[in-house]
């Protein structure tokens, strides 16, 4: 079974949000983690909760524990993003939606926490200087609710990165190479990034990540396989390039459809540094074929 799209998780967890411990909502979360009873263990509705509704809000999704790490303790959670390549150990990671953000409350905010986890929750949102999450066991009252994190700010344990599914359509097949370009394979070290590896090849790093078709730029393994796409000799089409203001609940994925492009062009073109982020009348710049 493949992996869920991120939105899909955060849509399912959108739909507990308020539910308190013990209410018919919270029940049901540990009902669904218990469809599952991750590491065999029977989760109570009494238990402290925020870990079991990160792993039911990725079961309810259809994800499995060889893809999101399960489990009704922090602890474990991080071990098993470990395993899995997924962890992210770095307090000023921006991170991305439907990562999960581990806490530690004991931070001292001084250099990389590395302490013991204390709480999860799952980020639906990140802009220019925030982290926004939802998690369970929340606060006192033990709710389901919201959070805005600084990003790079104290309490920050580190990052649950899946790798999910891309919106839309099924990955399609890999696209021939046109006549007239040159591509190299490039098999990724250790303390490579994708930025480093582009800067090395003079390309992109949004533009290795679509040839190569990488949901999650920010993980490489090492010996991994980068395809590097070279010049073409044929002359480029004809384009256009058009000012697009940006409207209420518009996303850099949504722009890039209506204008037949993609996300990580825009970006490029815009010099957009968090492409999550954008503002209600903000210009940006977009190039077309004609």
């Amino acid at each position: 079974m493949g992996i869920s799209t991120a939105q899909k998780v955060v849509d399912i967890a959108m739909k507990y949000l308020g539910c308190t411990q013990g209410s018919a909502k919270q029940k049901e979360l540990i009902r669904i983690f218990n469809t599952v009873k991750p590491q065999g263990y029977t989760a109570s509705w009494r238990d402290p909760w925020c870990a079991e509704a990160w792993s039911a809000w990725q079961i309810e999704a259809g994800n499995t524990s060889k893809q999101v790490p399960l489990s009704a303790n922090c602890g474990q959670i991080i071990r098993d993003a470990q395993k899995l390549g997924i962890w992210i150990e770095k307090d000023s990671a921006v991170p991305q939606i439907g990562w999960g953000i581990l806490y530690d409350w004991e931070d001292s905010g001084r250099g990389d926490n590395t302490g013991s986890p204390d709480h999860i929750g799952l980020i639906y949102a990140v802009d220019s200087k925030w982290i926004y999450v939802i998690e369970g066991n929340k606060g006192s009252q033990s709710v389901c609710g919201k959070r805005a994190v600084q990003i790079d700010g104290r309490f920050i344990r580190g990052f649950v990165a899946p790798i999910y599914a891309k919106e839309g359509a099924a990955k399609p097949a890999p696209a021939k190479q046109p006549a007239g370009t040159s591509q190299t394979t490039y098999t990724v070290k250790k303390g490579d990034t994708l930025s480093s590896i582009a800067k090395k090849y003079g390309t992109t790093w949004q533009t290795l990540a679509k040839e190569n078709n990488l949901s999650n730029p920010n993980y490489l393994k090492v010996g991994q396989k980068i395809k590097i796409p070279g010049k073409t000799s044929t002359a480029k089409s004809q384009t256009k390039t058009v000012t697009y203001t940006v409207k209420k609940g518009d996303t850099l994925s949504s722009i890039a459809k209506k204008y037949g492009t993609t996300w990580q062009a825009i970006a490029k073109e815009n010099d957009l540094s968090n492409p999550n982020y954008l503002k209600v009348g903000q210009k940006l710049k977009i190039t077309t074929k004609k």
